[in-house]
Formats: C-alpha cells, structure tokens, sequence
C-alpha cells in the first residue's frame, strides 16, 4: 500500500471516530443554548 490509502484510511477512522462519538455524547440541554449568549433562555421568570 502506498501513502495515499493510509492517508484516506486515517480520514476514514478520524470521522467515524468523530460520528460514534456524537453518538454517545450528546449535548444534555436540547432546549437552551447554555452559554452567556443574552438569548433570554437563561432568564428566571
């Protein structure tokens, strides 16, 4: 094997690497943003 296919190999494993991780860990908060934005999410009624 040449350079090129354990170049395109390595891709190949660093994205599926990155989508079964997004799998697993997915953000806890679907309903605000979490952060310090001023969306008003974090507002206390």
């Amino acid at each position: 094997m040449d350079w090129q296919t354990y170049t395109a190999l390595g891709v190949v494993a660093i994205t599926l690497a990155i989508f079964v991780h997004s799998l697993f860990f997915k953000k806890k908060s679907k309903t605000s943003c979490g952060h310090n934005c001023g969306c008003g999410s974090n507002k206390k009624p």
